[in-house]
C-alpha cells in the first residue's frame, strides 16, 4: 500500500471518529432527588418553605458528594418524587420530555456526573446522569 493511501485512510478514520464524538446526545438515563416546597407545582401537600427546601437539598447534595450517602439511597429515603421508591430512577428520556431547566442540566452532564441544584416549578432537584 502506498504511503499516500495509508495517510488518506488514517485521515478518513480520524475524521469519522471525530464526527461520531460530535454527534448530539438524543437520549439520557438519569436518577434524581426532588425536594418540594409549599406552593410548588408538584402534587402533594408540602410544608417546607422554599428557603427550607433549598437548605435541605444543599445538605443532601453535600452528603452525597462527601460519600456519606449513595445517590440511590438518598433518593429512596429523602426525595419527594414517587421515583424515590426506585432510587430516583427516571429511566431513559429524550429531549422535550422533561421541563426545560431539568432537561438542560441532564443533557449537559457527563455520564456519572451529579448536577448542581436545579430549580424547576416542581421544586429543587439533584440529577445523576447514568447513560
Amino acid at each position: 500500500m502506498s504511503k499516500l493511501l495509508s495517510v488518506t485512510i488514517l485521515l478518513i478514520s480520524l475524521f469519522a471518529a471525530n464526527a461520531i464524538a460530535q454527534e448530539p446526545v438524543t437520549a439520557v438515563s438519569a436518577r434524581h432527588i426532588l425536594i418540594c416546597y409549599e406552593g410548588c407545582a408538584a402534587r402533594g401537600s408540602f410544608t417546607l418553605t422554599k428557603e427550607q427546601a433549598l437548605v435541605k437539598i444543599q445538605e443532601i447534595r453535600r452528603m452525597i458528594e462527601e460519600g456519606e450517602m449513595e445517590f440511590a439511597d438518598a433518593a429512596a429515603d429523602l426525595s419527594d418524587c414517587p421515583s424515590g421508591s426506585t432510587g430516583g430512577d427516571l429511566g431513559e428520556f429524550t429531549r422535550g420530555q422533561m421541563v426545560a431547566p431539568f432537561e438542560e442540566a441532564a443533557f449537559n452532564l457527563q455520564v456519572g456526573e451529579i448536577s448542581e441544584i436545579v430549580e424547576t416549578r416542581f421544586g429543587y432537584h439533584i440529577i445523576l446522569r447514568e447513560k
